[in-house]
């Protein structure tokens, strides 16, 4: 549904649908645990067009890189999509974790969390994925 909203938003439809369509985003209900998650988003359909898929909910499955912590405590890594076993990397994305956590360096994991758009200083939009849940693959 979030997609179908997105759609609208980055259309050339008029204001008054538009803010329509922001009251329906509204009243949308976020899935509370992955297994609620209707349609799961492919990586690549996502780095494709990642407006589109903003405030959209995925679960990845990959290994964890470049865990940090910033200045402002929060604690994010490099989530490499789809590499499992060693043998499938579907590309790289940053994952933001809402809560201080203990990550896995060396065993596979799930992501779910709500795809969040950031611009760039050269005005391409990126992504990156805000996490509810992590879990052991």
């Amino acid at each position: 549904m979030q997609r179908d909203i997105n759609k609208i938003l980055l259309s050339n439809a008029g204001d008054k649908i538009k803010a329509k369509f922001r009251l329906v985003e509204n009243l949308l209900e976020s899935p509370k645990q992955f297994f609620e998650l209707k349609n799961n988003f492919a990586f690549q359909e996502v780095r494709q067009n990642p407006q589109l898929y903003q405030n959209c909910y995925v679960r990845w499955q990959g290994k964890p890189t470049n865990i940090r912590i910033d200045e402002n405590g929060e604690l994010g890594f490099t989530l490499l999509v789809g590499y499992i076993d060693g043998s499938v990397l579907e590309g790289q994305v940053f994952v933001l974790l809402e809560d201080l956590i203990s990550i896995p360096k060396d065993r596979p994991l799930a992501v779910f969390g709500r795809i969040k758009i950031k611009m760039d200083t050269d005005e391409a939009a990126t992504f990156y994925i805000q996490a509810k849940t992590l879990e052991h693959v």
